[in-house]
């Protein structure tokens, strides 16, 4: 959970398509500035475009700058895990383990929530959801810690999905990023 996944370790800021990504690139010219204010970015677009490969790109460039000196290892985890690691539990030791992941989730300096929109939302887990990622976004947003994220939803999409106080959050601690490009895994 706290590293880069094995596929995406190879991703460095020089294997990154710049053009493609050229609001990610600006992004990075400003890193520092955007570490101290607390915004992370908010990549969306279609599958298969790169995003991921992007984020961890941005993630070991964060990991070998000087900003992250002493700031811990970056947390990584796609939303489908992300969802499981708070699901409620009912024994002592499951709630503390849940406290553990919670913790890990509202301290890291460096968050990275992959393939937002991807967890179950159905029935009464929607509201499960909201309200679990919404407590992980306002204990980031009052530390001012970053949070970056990847979704392959539209904005109106993750509106209907996580409702207007997500969305409110998202805008406040993230900077958007719309990518488009072919989908890799089709070559």
């Amino acid at each position: 959970m706290n590293q880069i996944p094995p596929r995406f370790r190879a991703a460095t800021w020089k294997s990154l398509d710049h053009e493609q990504f050229s609001e990610l690139v600006a992004y990075r010219r400003k890193l520092r500035a955007c570490v101290r204010s607390g915004r992370g970015v908010l990549l969306s677009g279609a599958p298969g475009i790169g995003k991921t490969w992007a984020i961890a790109a941005l993630t070991d460039e964060w990991q070998n700058s000087k900003i992250s000196a002493g700031k811990g290892t970056p947390v990584f985890v796609t939303a489908p895990d992300f969802i499981d690691n708070l699901s409620e539990f009912s024994e002592a030791w499951d709630a503390w383990r849940q406290q553990s992941w919670l913790d890990t989730y509202t301290s890291a300096a460096w968050l990275v929530l992959n393939d937002l929109g991807k967890e179950r939302r159905n029935g009464k887990y929607a509201v499960q959801v909201a309200e679990r990622l919404g407590r992980v976004l306002r204990a980031r947003s009052e530390r001012g810690l970053l949070v970056h994220i990847t979704t392959n939803l539209t904005a109106k999409a993750m509106k209907e999905a996580y409702g207007d106080s997500i969305m409110s959050l998202l805008s406040e601690m993230t900077i958007p990023m719309l990518v488009n490009g072919p989908d890799r895994r089709m070559r």
